[in-house]
């Protein structure tokens, strides 16, 4: 599905199915849905498809707007204020590829209560798997650009496939450099 929506910069991720209100240079119609993308990402970078839910005008003449995030979306090109944008389709992941994902990320905060760190292994994750990707993205211990990264990836089952891959991973090197010293 693509559609043109006006491209507004935030200073931090806006997640599907999250209120967010930031300030905006350009000033987008309440109930238009705009495409919100990460202010230190890429003009390619992916973002979120926003309904305007709220306009403030600020003391010092900015405005603030507060939006709701719908659905995870991709630029496919233009340029300007309107870009042309991909809905990205939520149906793409499996359950399995979640359950994946959540087994991965157990494993991993179950080997770190092992060695004596503090870990709900129960954390709650979504069934939706773009949400559950989100969510899982959010509890990685990753620097903020490798986060952004992984929320740029186009697919829900990508990263979903980048994040079971990463839990994996840390796992693996905590269990190597911690040998036998858990408590």
């Amino acid at each position: 599905m693509t559609a043109t929506l006006r491209v507004l910069a935030a200073r931090r991720v806006v997640l599907p199915g999250t209120v967010h209100t930031f300030p905006v240079d350009v000033v987008p119609d309440l109930g238009e849905q705009v495409f919100v993308r990460f202010a230190g990402a890429a003009a390619t970078a992916a973002g979120t498809v926003c309904d305007v839910e709220e306009l403030r005008v600020r003391d010092d003449g900015g405005s603030i707007v507060t939006v709701f995030g719908s659905a995870r979306a991709v630029p496919v090109g233009g340029v300007g204020p309107r870009r042309e944008v991909r809905v990205e389709e939520l149906g793409e992941a499996e359950p399995s590829d979640v359950a994946a994902a959540v087994a991965a990320l157990r494993s991993y905060l179950g080997a770190l209560a092992e060695y004596g760190e503090v870990a709900d292994v129960m954390v709650d994750i979504p069934d939706d798997p773009v949400a559950a990707a989100y969510r899982l993205a959010s509890l990685a211990r990753i620097s903020e650009p490798e986060r952004q990264d992984l929320l740029d990836l186009a697919s829900t089952k990508g990263r979903l496939a980048r994040i079971t891959a990463m839990f994996g991973r840390e796992r693996a090197l905590l269990t190597a450099t911690m040998g036998t010293r858990g408590t």
